[in-house]
C-alpha cells in the first residue's frame, strides 16, 4: 500500500466514515489516478475540474 493510500485510510477512518464510503472515496481516487497516469499527489485543482466534467460527461 502506498503510504498516500494509507494516509488517505487513516484520516477517513479518524473521521469516522462507514466502510462503504471509504471504499467509494478510494475507488474514485484511483479512477483519479488511473485517468491522468500519475499520482493524485502530483495533481491539483485543475486536474479535480478536468477529472470531474469527464465523469459528469461519462454519465450522460
Amino acid at each position: 500500500m502506498t503510504p498516500l493510500r494509507q494516509r488517505m485510510l487513516d484520516e477517513l477512518q479518524r473521521r469516522n466514515y462507514t466502510p462503504d464510503t471509504i471504499r467509494g472515496y478510494i475507488h474514485a481516487t484511483r479512477e483519479f489516478a488511473e485517468y491522468f497516469g500519475k499520482s493524485p499527489e502530483l495533481m491539483g485543482a485543475d486536474e479535480v475540474r478536468e477529472f470531474q466534467l469527464y465523469m459528469t460527461a461519462r454519465r450522460s
